[in-house]
């Protein structure tokens, strides 16, 4: 694992994280909402697990039947595209920021592991997505353990995503106040 995350320090650079960047706000201010227009459209209702912090098997039951039919195949056509897609954009850009942040600081130590919350974040987004589309595909048949899962997928990928967030927040804090020392001393 460390080789992997070293592998991935060597190989970060701003160009990376200045395309990775640009994607992501590309989604966040044009895909992001388009997609979420597109759902409540199609499924009549701004619920979803995807935006849920903490909801329950019921809570997930209750929105397959809120969705109704047509929502429903719209909520499994973006967790099979979009859903895929949106991921890997924002893993890149945490990845990416996170790296040159650890890079800038030289703090490569046991601080580089921060780099696996967002693989983390992703893998449970992705145990999330696949435990919803199995709830909607087959509802009104419940998949009682499969929406059990859900909700506890989603919560650890919220959580972890928070956390990797937040160390980007304190990386560029750590970063500014260190140049700001700097440009103090040098007076």
């Amino acid at each position: 694992m460390g080789k992997a995350i070293d592998y991935i320090l060597r190989k970060s650079s701003k160009k990376i994280l200045m395309i990775s960047s640009v994607i992501f706000i590309f989604f966040m201010i044009v895909v992001l909402p388009r997609v979420s227009e597109y759902t409540e459209e199609k499924s009549g209702t701004t619920l979803s697990p995807d935006t849920s912090l903490i909801y329950s098997s019921e809570d997930l039951f209750e929105m397959a039947d809120i969705y109704g039919e047509t929502g429903r195949e719209a909520y499994i056509f973006l967790r099979l595209s979009f859903d895929i897609v949106w991921p890997i954009v924002y893993l890149l850009f945490l990845v990416a920021c996170t790296a040159v942040l650890l890079n800038n600081l030289n703090l490569n130590g046991k601080f580089k592991y921060l780099i696996l919350l967002p693989f983390i974040g992703v893998i449970f987004d992705f145990v999330e997505n696949i435990s919803s589309i199995i709830v909607m595909y087959r509802y009104p048949i419940e998949a009682i353990f499969f929406a059990n899962i859900a909700p506890i997928a989603t919560f650890i990928k919220w959580i972890t995503l928070g956390v990797s967030f937040t160390s980007i927040i304190i990386l560029v804090t750590i970063y500014f106040v260190g140049k700001i020392n700097i440009r103090r001393l040098s007076w």
